[in-house]
């Protein structure tokens, strides 16, 4: 499964996000395509050597986490020393109200635990992605997002781009 089959995104989007200072991507969801969606980000971060990080949120994080590193084995036995761009797997449900306890956690100069620690890597998206096999549900999460970084924030400084799959054009 290859988000670029569809339409989604492109290559060339993720060109556009490496523009910026930093690209720091959250994809929400249990899709089949997220492993590669994963893989082409990297790549897309890789070239220009730019600030990233990549957490992925899903309730089949460990499966998807399995997949991911056994297509990229040298990014899950990276040499000491080599850089690379490893992401992180969160097993949660979006619309669990474990998550949204996370949200509203207000991370500490240094993170010292990891409700902490997941909850500034939610907090500081530049970029989302909703990835499920539902629709329905990649447009309501979506909604959702963008409502909760509207309320949680009234200075609206951090609005990051969210992304909803949507298999049929129309």
């Amino acid at each position: 499964y290859s988000p670029f089959d569809k339409n989604f995104l492109t290559i060339e989007f993720f060109f556009f996000l490496c523009a910026q200072l930093r690209m720091d991507t959250v994809i929400f969801g249990d899709h089949p395509g997220i492993p590669q969606l994963c893989m082409d980000a990297i790549a897309a971060a890789q070239i220009d050597d730019i600030p990233f990080s990549l957490t992925i949120v899903s309730e089949k994080a460990d499966e998807l986490e399995e997949r991911f590193f056994s297509a990229c084995p040298g990014i899950a036995d990276a040499p000491q020393g080599l850089s690379v761009h490893r992401p992180s797997f969160i097993k949660l449900r979006p619309e669990s109200p474990a998550f949204q306890k996370y949200l509203v956690v207000r991370p500490k100069e240094r993170r010292e635990s990891e409700e902490e620690r997941i909850a500034a890597l939610l907090q500081s998206a530049s970029y989302i992605v909703v990835y499920t096999a539902e629709e329905k549900r990649n447009l309501t999460l979506a909604m959702y997002l963008r409502e909760w970084y509207l309320k949680t924030d009234p200075s609206f400084s951090r609005l990051p781009f969210i992304a909803a799959y949507c298999e049929r054009a129309d």
